[in-house]
């Protein structure tokens, strides 16, 4: 090969990157533009309430879904060109097209024939546009085959292939909806029902539609001419493929890219490429393209794999209208839709089956309905169904946002529309000033450190943190989209000058250690610096814009807001850390404060009394220990959505018209309060119950040698599927406390309903799991605010405290503060049995059975729900009007994703998440008017309050401690299960009465006698040893306290005793009882009563009490196995 075959082949692959990353870019653009609340589409271009709002809602997400999807794509053969490049020991290149200069749309002449240093006049544009039917049609062309494009696209001939797939996709998506309906008559009439309502349905009241699905569908009416242009396949198979192997076979591919592969395969690379990849088509095609990913660029058939991959997954799909007639013939040879749908549950289930294949057929079906041009064509087919539903009566559909009407002359507003595009330069040269040092061959081993660092977060953090919500920012805005994707001086902030700065590095080739230490320093001002700008906007937009479009803007400007984080992210991941991981020494001793908001509970900051003695969490007091469990609402967009996704679109939460103007707001909801806009799906009977409980009380008191708390192993767990994780998952336990009493919830309130936990909101934000995007946490992340508080059934306070942090947000302190603060989840647990039968017994009991047996019974309990309520809405005889409609829709959308459930919505019904920290900050309680004072000193005659004596957070009963998991996300009613226990240490007031306390166990009937014989002799005490010496007898505790106990009474069934020993204790008296219930149940009662003259001295003696207490347990369990 020589140079200029060389100098051919590089100059190909930077056109092919071009033309890559131009269609990555304008496909982000235009998904981005889609309407994606079920507001925007409440009504026709003529002002009327559009009845198809909630189907148009449903068909305009999935439109967005699919260009994302094709767009994620686009990546991977973006990040495939610079491997190609970067084995010829070249320099990565992310440039775009020339554009043309009366349209500003990115131009690529000549197309078919590579003839370098000419320009011709004829070529392609690709445009930035909003989905228009125009521009649908242009992507159709972009990755069509050369026959697609010779046998004139919109034709009579392929519009009728079109039609048919369009077709056999609606079936399919109703036989999913219906998939668990074994009754084939009343499937077939509730799928011609639906079928009636999404084919026959009116956007208006006013004009019914005729026209029914099989009808030919007219042309837009716009006549557009397109530019035909060779196909991007050949581009790949003609031009590069073959000098490629030139290159090989002249020795002029120099890096193998082992190392760079394996690299990519790394933990780094792994987490910012996570939800990067193909689409799911099969399992042999999964496999196809992971060992794409893998594979060292060693031989060329690793080059001739990855060139296929392209153009399978869309570039030029070969043989696309011969692939699609073989399909559809396939489906009716097999039986229809529902046997098709079969065959491809099956193989979904079976993509992680060792040894298992896809049949051929299917495979080839899938790598045609999973091509760019099949999904480009559903949309376009879609699109032109939604037009002339909205034709017949008198209204034009549109799928693009509109830009909100501006007031130019408001000076506020003109500098925000002037000033968006060149921020979102800025962040997207970020972008690109870190994606190319990924691929750079120069100073490899020395950028080694940062580079991992970029590899986590200039990739999906980037994209759905930046690039995304800023796209959707813009198409709020009548932004010049000439000025987009620009990084020329003039399209970018002027002030401050970083941005300006970074560009000069990024267009010179010259690279050093030096310059990637600037170029880092001024990628991270540009993002600090957009962050800025955003905060200021959302008091412009607050101050001249309201209803449901200024929420949606505010959020992506508070998103972009926090951009700030990478300035603090870098430096961390550079020296190892990331979320919950420490990083190293150096960076560690950079902080001195790191552990200022700890909230460790095993390691209070204490100067210890011995080296390996544990700090104790309590020590000489009364521990309340709360038991809660419930449901709460998980009101976020889930992975890969940024968290500025208020609908859900490409993770697994998914809002529905019927949930009303409320949104996925990130929000934790623990309580339903009046006035909170929450998700309450129906029907709300048969779904979990939303609402945290109190279950039960125990009073407690601390060992002799205190109490501790610390995290000890549960399993070890490598997960890549639902959650990412790996290693020793934990959880904490809590160790040294004695049970003295327990009630149940119910005892506390007169009126007997429970006690409610609940998080609580602060400055008007209310408490998320604060990942974003694995920017600041992996799978597990902690929850902020956190406020916990107990409260009684009316939600007034009883008792709150806030964990430590000195007003600060998580965000707000450094990335090794927040690891120091072990607010992050101790461990993963996926085995539902460890779910703690106190719990089982309080939850309803058709949720437990189904979700014991597994998730696809549970699911399936919940696809029946929804059939009884759908099928209830189709033959009520109502009106079809906007209410009922919306609900049909919901229910059968949310009936799709359970039946054809997603990888994580069957996962996540498997996974429990443990937490578990003190709580130190500042604590609010109900002094004068607590329900659970009022029952201790009833019960027990005693005055108590959560007021700690100890104000040093590092002393013992400072603090208080809470252990929760959280987990089997519900995906469809957006709900989890919440179960923990929450310690709060107790100060007693003295008053001078007696304290009583009475302990009881319940045995079958008939053991009267036998319990009696056991435990109602005094001279044989079942607990412990004692000396006995008639009727006085006497036990030397381990601190040296000698008690002596005297018999007072006694008879068959019971005795009491007096005791002495403790100083500042008078009157102690006990006795033990055994009676019959009212159930013939056998009851054996110990109560305990005694006066004390301070606090030191009731701490002492209730402490022997409760060893008392837990040995009489102990010993009667071992004995006897009473119920309770």
């Amino acid at each position: 090969m020589k140079n200029n075959e060389l100098n051919m082949l590089v100059g190909m692959l930077h056109q092919a990157s071009k033309l890559e990353h131009c269609l990555l870019d304008t496909y982000l653009y235009t998904a981005s533009t889609i309407k994606s609340l079920p507001e925007e589409f409440a009504l026709l271009s003529n002002g009327k309430p559009n009845l198809r709002k909630a189907i148009q809602f449903e068909k305009a997400r999935q439109w967005k879904q699919s260009i994302l999807g094709v767009s994620h794509e686009e990546m991977m053969h973006l990040h495939y060109v610079q491997c190609l490049l970067r084995a010829l020991d070249e320099s990565p290149s992310f440039a775009l097209p020339d554009r043309k200069k009366d349209t500003g749309n990115w131009f690529i002449s000549n197309w078919d024939i590579y003839q370098p240093g000419e320009t011709q006049d004829e070529g392609t544009e690709i445009p930035l546009e909003g989905l228009t039917s125009k521009q649908i049609k242009q992507f159709i062309l972009f990755e069509s085959t050369d026959s697609l494009q010779d046998s004139s696209p919109f034709g009579d001939q392929n519009k009728a292939l079109f039609q048919k797939l369009y077709e056999f996709e609606l079936d399919f998506h109703l036989e999913g909806i219906l998939y668990n309906i074994a009754d084939q008559q009343k499937r077939d009439d509730m799928k011609k029902a639906l079928n009636d309502i999404y084919l026959n349905l009116a956007p208006s009241d006013e004009g019914m539609l005729k026209a029914a699905l099989l009808e030919a569908l007219p042309d837009a009416e716009e006549d557009l001419k397109y530019v035909r242009f060779q196909s991007i396949g050949d581009f790949y198979t003609k031009g590069i493929l073959p000098l490629y192997q030139q290159a090989f076979d002249t020795g002029k591919v120099k890096n193998s890219n082992l190392g760079f592969n394996n690299e990519m395969q790394g933990f780094a690379a792994g987490e910012g490429f996570l939800p990067v990849g193909p689409v799911y088509r099969s399992k042999n095609y999964t496999e196809f393209s992971t060992a794409n990913a893998q594979n060292a660029l060693r031989y060329f058939k690793n080059v001739e794999s990855i060139v296929n991959e392209i153009v399978e997954e869309g570039e030029g799909f070969e043989g696309f209208e011969a692939t699609a007639e073989r399909f559809l013939a396939k489906v009716t040879e097999i039986g229809g839709t529902r046997h098709y749908l079969d065959a491809w549950k099956k193989d979904k289930r079976n993509a992680r089956t060792k040894g298992y294949s896809t049949p051929p057929w299917l495979a080839d079906a899938e790598l045609c309905r999973q091509s760019h041009l099949y999904r480009f064509v559903m949309i376009y087919m879609d699109m032109e169904f939604e037009q002339q539903l909205c034709k017949n009566v008198g209204t034009t559909f549109s799928a693009n946002r509109d830009p909100l009407p501006i007031d130019m002359d408001n000076h506020s507003l003109k500098k925000l529309v002037a000033e968006m595009p060149k921020q979102f330069n800025a962040c997207y040269l970020v972008m690109l000033s870190w994606l190319s040092r990924i691929y750079e061959v120069k100073l490899w081993e020395t950028d080694k450190d940062r580079r991992l660092a970029i590899e986590m977060i200039a990739t999906w953090p980037m994209m759905s943190l930046s690039i995304r919500p800023f796209l959707e920012l813009i198409s709020f805005f009548p932004v010049d989209l000439k000025a987009m994707f620009r990084l020329d001086k003039d399209a970018l902030p002027g002030l401050p000058t970083d941005a300006t700065q970074l560009a000069d590095y990024f267009l010179d080739n010259e690279r050093s250690e030096a310059i990637n230490k600037q170029v880092d320093y001024l990628a991270l001002r540009v993002l600090a610096n957009v962050s800025d700008w955003a905060k200021e906007q959302i008091e412009v937009v607050k101050a001249n814009f309201s209803g449901y479009q200024a929420e949606m803007i505010i959020t992506r400007l508070s998103g972009l807001s926090r951009l700030n984080e990478f300035e603090k992210q870098f430096p961390f991941r550079e020296h190892g850390g990331y979320s919950n991981t420490m990083p190293d020494l150096n960076y560690q001793q950079e902080f001195p404060d790191a552990g200022l908001f700890s909230e460790n509970p095993s390691m209070l900051g204490q100067e210890p009394k011995d080296p390996n003695e544990q700090d104790r969490i309590f020590e000489d007091t009364l521990v309340l220990k709360l038991r809660f469990g419930g449901f709460g609402l998980v009101q976020l967009s889930t992975d890969p959505d940024p968290p500025t996704d208020e609908s859900g679109c490409t993770g697994t939460h998914m809002l529905h018209a019927a949930d009303g103007e409320r949104t996925l707001d990130r929000a934790l909801v623990w309580q339903d309060l009046p006035g909170q806009k929450n998700i309450l799906r129906e029907p709300r009977e048969k779904l979990p119950p939303i609402g945290v409980n109190i279950i039960d009380l125990t009073l407690q008191v601390t060992a002799n040698s205190g109490a501790t708390a610390g995290y000890v192993p549960l399993q070890i767990m490598q997960s890549t599927g639902a959650v990412q994780t790996s290693g020793v998952q934990q959880y904490l336990e809590v160790n040294g406390l004695n049970d003295l009493v327990k009630y149940d919830s119910s005892d506390v309130l007169s009126t007997g309903s429970s006690l409610r936990l609940n998080l609580l909101e602060k400055d008007g934000i209310r408490p998320f799991l604060n990942g974003d995007n694995h920017l600041v946490s992996k799978d597990g992340e902690p929850i902020d605010p956190f406020i916990i508080s107990v409260t009684n059934d009316q939600h007034q306070n009883i008792f709150q405290r806030e964990i430590y942090n000195e007003g600060k947000t998580l965000l707000e302190m450094d990335p090794l503060q927040r690891v120091e603060t072990s607010r992050w989840p101790t461990g993963f647990d996926a085995n539902l049995d460890d779910i703690p039968t106190w719990l089982i017994d309080h939850l309803p009991a058709d949720y437990t059975q189904a979700l014991m047996q597994g998730p696809p019974t549970y699911l399936a309990s919940r696809a029946d729900v929804l059939y009884e309520e759908l099928n209830l809405l189709l033959n009520n005889g109502a009106v079809m009007d906007q209410n009922k409609v919306d609900r049909l829709i919901s229910f059968t959308e949310r009936l799709f994703l359970i039946t054809v459930p997603r990888g994580t919505t069957m996962g996540w019904l498997s996974i429990l998440l443990n937490y578990g920290h003190s709580v130190s900050g500042i604590l609010k309680s109900s002094e004068s008017d607590n329900p659970i004072y009022d029952l201790i000193e009833r019960e027990l005659n005693l005055k108590v309050s959560c007021e700690p004596e100890e104000k040093d957070r590092t002393k013992a009963n400072s603090r208080w401690v809470v252990k929760y998991t959280k987990g089997i996300m519900d995906t469809d009613a957006i709900t989890d299960l919440v179960y923990g226990e929450l310690y709060i240490p107790l100060q007693v007031i003295p008053d001078g009465r007696k304290f009583n306390i009475k302990k009881k166990w319940v045995f079958a009937p008939g053991m009267k006698d036998l319990v009696a014989g056991y435990t109602c002799d005094f001279s044989k005490p079942f607990w412990d040893t004692f000396i006995i010496e008639g009727k006085v007898r006497s036990i030397t505790l381990p601190s040296g306290i000698k008690i002596i106990e005297t018999l007072a009474e006694h008879d068959t069934y019971s005795y009491s005793y007096t005791a002495d020993g403790v100083t500042g204790i008078d009157g102690y008296t006990g006795s033990f009882k055994v009676s019959v219930m009212d159930d013939n149940r056998v009851e054996l009662l110990l109560e305990v009563s005694f006066g004390f003259e301070n606090t030191a001295a009731f701490k002492t003696m209730t402490t022997i009490v409760g060893g008392f207490f837990s040995s009489t347990s102990a010993a009667l369990n071992a004995h006897f196995s009473p119920e309770q």
